[in-house]
């Protein structure tokens, strides 16, 4: 799961989404 979460987090830095990345590692806590 880490894995899929560092690609989804990388793609998402790389299409100038951080707030995109910051929702779902809330929603993973």
């Amino acid at each position: 799961m880490e894995i899929t979460l560092g690609k989804i987090l990388a793609g998402a830095k790389r299409f100038g989404m951080p707030k995109y990345s910051d929702e779902i590692l809330e929603s993973l806590k």
